[in-house]
C-alpha cells in the first residue's frame, strides 16, 4: 500500500499523510482510530508497537522510522497486519484458542 492509497483509506490527503509520516506534524486522534480500524488493531496494539523515546529525546522526533511508517508500508490483508504487528512488537501475537486449549488440558490433568 502506498501513501496515496493509505491516505484515501483513512480519509486524508496524500500531503496530510506525508507531513505526518515525515514527523513534520502530529497525527490527530481520529486518524489513529481510523488506522486501527483499517489494520484491525486496537489502539493499545498500535501504541505498544510504537518505539519508546528516552527522556533525552522528548524534544525531538525519532530519527528511526516509526511504527506508523512501517505499518503504512504493509498492505491491508490480515496476514500483513499480523506481520506488521509481529515486526513492531518483536513477538508473535497470542493464539487465544491454543492458549485456552492448553489451559483446559492442564485443568483436566490437575482435576484427576
Amino acid at each position: 500500500m502506498n501513501q496515496s492509497e493509505f491516505a484515501r483509506l483513512i480519509g486524508r490527503s496524500p500531503t496530510y499523510v506525508r507531513e505526518r509520516i515525515n514527523d513534520e506534524k502530529e497525527w490527530a486522534l481520529g486518524d489513529i482510530e481510523r488506522m486501527c480500524k483499517l489494520w484491525g488493531l486496537t489502539p493499545t496494539q498500535l501504541i505498544e508497537g510504537a518505539p519508546r523515546l528516552d527522556d533525552a529525546e522528548h524534544d525531538r522526533a525519532p530519527v528511526e522510522p516509526d511504527f506508523l511508517t512501517m505499518a503504512a508500508k504493509h498492505g491491508d490483508t490480515e496476514a500483513e497486519r499480523e506481520a506488521a504487528y509481529r515486526e513492531a512488537r518483536g513477538t508473535d501475537p497470542i493464539d487465544i484458542d491454543a492458549w485456552a486449549d492448553r489451559i483446559k488440558a492442564e485443568d483436566k490433568v490437575n482435576v484427576k
